[in-house]
């Protein structure tokens, strides 16, 4: 059966051809500037009607054609320069990179349609190319021979979103604004490329990584906007007394109010429609334009009784502790009460997980508790940089790994120069060596906290040594745990 693509387009080279596909470079007739891949496909997948439509969905299609028990299809060339030569030879600020990630993972979106692998060589870096500072893709198609497709799941997915996330938004960085909190999203490319998540479609990581861009622009435009009310004009006395001295009323039904202080958002319920007032904070529907930090909690109440007010925690990183309750007697006027931070602080002090695993400090004079550098609870444990690159090493001697489920160990670092730290860990039990792992981390930021898992065997393991193996920069661990899934 002949087909209509010959009388359509010059065939300049032939790139690929096997049992299932067959890709040509070539040019619309009359226009050999401008190329085209052309690609033959036997695939029996794209027989059916689903995959059919989803690859004329495609960007850069040109042509479309069924021929029989193949189906053929043209994409355009788009011509640009490489992502990552692109962020090299660029300024590129967090915004900037922001939105860079937006566009990517709002235009990968279309791929939900595809099979996993499909998906998978799609999204890869290789097909982006830079064009008008904006990102585009060559759409090229290269399916393996084998029948390896039917081993992909969707993790392999998202840890190449991950991969290229971190390109985007950490790759060719010299400078970083400290007061723009990128945890959330170095949490999200680390559940991505750790596969600690539980996404099932390209979309439902862009939905995430949305809120995430969405409330630090916000902050950002925030910022600037304050700044600028403060910078346009020294001497205008109002606008700056107005900021200062006007308090927004609120809403006597409120239920929640969030309260910053230091890197942790304090969580009052109350138990009817009580109002926990904190004048320092402006908030409408659940947005907070203005916070500064107290270190008391006012409740205003007309009702009176005894009532309860409960308290949770939660960190810069998202995590919660337990709650805690403690009764308040209203006086059932206008009357404030107030509830001092430090008196709670008392009550629910924080835990320290690391003080389950029992360590020991092999290298003392290198490897100590830092109750200043933390990322949780009350001390982490640092890693002191040297010039003469000495290794340094302590063991985790209290280890309870489940013999029958999967074991995962998780840790966070922290350093404080953009350089690779090689980690060695060593499982034994008594004296023998069980397990052992070598990992090399590469820094996406100075100053900011990093996860690192792997899988540890179901065995009985009594002691883990981990060493930072010939490291200049400081390092710092935190949050060290092992979890069984069954």
């Amino acid at each position: 059966m002949s087909s209509n693509y010959i009388q359509m387009f010059d065939i300049h080279q032939i790139f690929k051809t096997n049992d299932i596909q067959n890709i040509f470079i070539g040019s619309p007739k009359g226009k050999k500037d401008e190329y085209v891949i052309i690609n033959v496909l036997r695939d029996k997948r794209f027989l059916q009607k689903k995959f059919k439509d989803q690859l004329q969905r495609l960007q850069n299609l040109v042509y479309f054609e069924e021929l029989g028990d193949e189906v053929v299809f043209a994409t355009s060339v788009n011509q640009g320069i490489d992502l990552k030569e692109y962020i090299k030879q660029n300024t590129l600020d967090i915004k900037k990179r922001l939105n860079l990630a937006y566009q990517y993972l709002g235009k990968i979106v279309k791929y939900d349609g595809f099979p996993d692998d499909i998906k998978d060589m799609l999204i890869e870096e290789s097909q982006i190319v830079m064009k008008d500072k904006n990102i585009s893709f060559n759409e090229v198609f290269l399916i393996k021979e084998d029948e390896g497709h039917k081993k992909y799941n969707f993790k392999k997915v998202a840890q190449s979103v991950g991969t290229v996330l971190a390109t985007i938004l950490f790759s060719n960085i010299t400078s970083r604004d400290k007061h723009t909190d990128v945890s959330e999203i170095i949490a999200l490319i680390s559940n991505l490329e750790y596969n600690t998540h539980k996404y099932k479609s390209l979309s439902d990581i862009f939905q995430d990584f949305e809120q995430i861009y969405t409330n630090i622009l916000s902050s950002l435009d925030l910022k600037k906007t304050t700044q600028d009310i403060w910078t346009k004009d020294d001497n205008n006395y109002d606008a700056k007394q107005f900021m200062k001295e006007s308090k927004l009323p609120y809403i006597k039904k409120t239920l929640i109010v969030g309260l910053i202080i230091g890197s942790s958002a304090l969580l009052w319920t109350g138990a009817a429609s009580r109002v926990l007032n904190i004048t320092e904070e402006i908030k409408k529907e659940n947005e907070i334009f203005l916070s500064e930090t107290s270190k008391d909690l006012t409740l205003t109440e007309k009702e009176k009784g005894m009532n309860e007010a409960s308290l949770q925690v939660r960190d810069k990183h998202n995590n919660w502790s337990e709650g805690y309750s403690r009764k308040i007697n209203a006086k059932g006027d206008d009357t404030e009460s107030n509830i001092g931070l430090d008196e709670l602080q008392q009550d629910h002090v924080a835990s320290e997980s690391l003080e389950k695993l029992n360590i020991s400090y092999l290298t003392s004079e290198l490897t100590m508790a830092d109750k200043s550098t933390l990322r949780n609870g009350v001390y982490s444990l640092k890693f002191k940089g040297t010039e003469d690159r000495l290794s340094k090493s302590i063991a985790f001697n209290n280890v309870d790994v489940n013999l029958e489920g999967t074991n995962t160990l998780f840790l966070w670092i922290m350093s404080d120069k953009l350089e690779k730290i090689n980690l060695d860990f060593h499982g034994y039990d008594n004296e023998h060596v069980i397990f052992e792992k070598s990992i090399q981390h590469y820094p996406r930021l100075t100053g900011v906290w990093e996860r690192i898992n792997f899988d540890i065997p179901p065995k009985k393991i009594t002691k883990i040594n981990m060493t930072v193996v010939s490291s200049d920069p400081t390092v710092w661990i935190d949050d060290v745990k092992i979890d069984v899934y069954k």
